[in-house]
């Protein structure tokens, strides 16, 4: 029996007949086995090279993130400095706009008081007109009772062919007396009638003036709680009505709010409305404001107050 060699002289090993097939089985395996080993280490560097390339591509999106979350930080602070801008602008209008109410209040206040004082003057001086008429009617009273009692009793010193007609004329002057004294009766009742009606009217007027100073101040404290919201308007595109027709008329005042601002809602329209409203127009429109829910019923109570059959005569 001979030695058998493969023509692959790098295998390196002889085959023995009977055992030829397993020798060769054995050293494809021990090569696939080295084989499978070179393989596995270059999948381990390949996978370092891989993870090596995933860590700087983490590290590059980590540094990408940081800068856009610097520049966002940037950015949310300019806008919040822009807000922070615009917010202290708008409180300076509104804080401007509330003391100019207070300005107005005061005023208001200064006016009344005004008022008030002439009213207590005009009544004082009625008053003491009337105690100086009252007193001149007494005194002229206490004059004709001195005289008719002169008269009385010099019509006892006469003679008795005369007492009948000093009777007469005393009968006549006491009659005329007793009239005297009930046209002074009456006099004195209408005079005091007239100071009370009077003093009445004062005292209505002083308290209406309380009354819509107190609402004033009441809506103005209600507009700083509330922080209605103000709506600019040039002088181009005002008109001011004060309730003086001769001056504006009303009907074409209403008819301009209605077209000029008829895209406002209602609450937006009383604020244009009541920025060109002064004198006895802001009066009115400040006491019936409550009673205002919708433009229609503005401008029919508008219409029937300044433009009412009293001011068409």
């Amino acid at each position: 029996m001979g030695v058998i060699t493969p023509p692959n002289e790098d295998v390196g090993i002889e085959f023995i007949p009977g055992r030829v097939f397993g020798a060769i089985k054995v050293k494809e395996q021990d090569q696939l086995i080295s084989f499978d080993v070179e393989n596995q280490i270059q999948n381990i560097d390949l996978d370092k090279e891989d993870m090596g390339k995933l860590k700087r591509m983490r590290e590059e999106e980590t540094q990408n993130r940081k800068k856009d979350m610097e520049r966002l930080e940037r950015v949310r602070q300019e806008e919040i400095e822009i807000l922070e801008r615009k917010r202290n602008e708008d409180m300076k209008k509104l804080f401007g706009k509330i003391d100019e109410q207070t300005n107005n209040v005061e005023k208001l206040e200064k006016e009344i008081k005004i008022n008030h004082n002439n009213s207590k003057q005009e009544l004082a001086e009625y008053k003491r007109t009337i105690e100086e008429k009252v007193e001149k009617i007494l005194q002229e009273v206490e004059d004709n009772r001195k005289e008719n009692e002169e008269q009385i009793d010099q019509v006892h010193g006469r003679k008795t062919t005369v007492e009948e007609g000093l009777v007469q004329e005393v009968n006549t002057r006491r009659e005329e007396n007793e009239n005297l004294n009930k046209k002074i009766d009456r006099e004195n009742k209408l005079t005091r009638e007239k100071f009370k009606e009077h003093e009445n009217n004062i005292h209505e007027k002083v308290i209406d003036i309380n009354n819509k100073l107190k609402q004033t101040e009441r809506n103005l404290s209600h507009r700083e709680e509330s922080i209605r919201p103000i709506i600019v308007i040039g002088n181009e595109n005002k008109l001011i009505f004060t309730g003086n027709i001769e001056r504006q008329h009303t009907v074409p005042f209403i008819e301009f709010i209605r077209s000029k601002y008829e895209n406002l809602s209602f609450k937006q329209m009383k604020e244009v409305i009541r920025s060109q409203l002064q004198e006895e127009a802001l009066l009115w429109f400040t006491n019936k404001e409550k009673e205002l829910t919708n433009f229609d019923k503005l401008s029919n109570k508008f219409l029937s107050y300044f433009w009412g059959p009293s001011q068409q005569m």
